[in-house]
């Protein structure tokens, strides 16, 4: 599958639920914001750290992938509905030159939160992220951008709910 890179630059990786992360699961540090920048398929610049402040729902995917559009679909009716509020970003390991199916993938399945393009480090497996092998992998932040949940494949969306609550407090969804 794809790699996590490209326009996305990433201080920090990703923190998984369990001891290991499953296979083809993003490498992780424990504790620290993840962090970074790119462009959204529109070719708007966005930012991770904007998102500070609620739990955020990050989900990476591929366009042409069944099981992330699921994933965005199920993403979106989340968010729809949960109270307090939450922010989600989708990131698309795909080459730059794929924004405009990007771009479609987001209308068609009607997100309303960011669908921003990884970057080349990302895509070649050389971020601090290391090599995502499968898709979808969904990544629950805390409000001040620490992970504290992640799925590979599809996520049951009350464990999404209940992680994206428990960010919200500040709590750990882990214990």
């Amino acid at each position: 599958m794809k790699r996590l890179a490209g326009p996305w630059v990433w201080a920090l990786a990703l923190t998984g639920c369990a001891a290991a992360p499953p296979a083809g699961a993003p490498a992780s540090t424990a504790g620290a914001p993840l962090d970074g920048s790119g462009t959204t398929a529109a070719g708007e610049p966005f930012e991770l750290a904007a998102l500070r402040g609620r739990a955020t729902a990050v989900l990476f995917v591929t366009t042409y992938d069944p099981a992330s559009q699921v994933a965005a679909r199920r993403l979106e009716e989340l968010l729809r509905r949960l109270r307090p509020r939450a922010n989600a970003v989708a990131v698309v390991l795909e080459a730059p030159r794929y924004a405009p199916l990007a771009q479609v993938f987001a209308e068609t399945l009607e997100l309303s939160y960011p669908v921003v393009m990884a970057s080349p480090s990302l895509l070649e497996g050389t971020s601090a992220l290391g090599t995502v092998g499968v898709v979808p992998v969904l990544v629950v932040l805390d409000r001040r951008g620490v992970p504290r949940a992640q799925w590979v494949g599809l996520a049951p969306p009350r464990e999404v709910e209940r992680a994206l609550r428990s960010a919200s407090a500040g709590a750990d969804p882990a214990r």
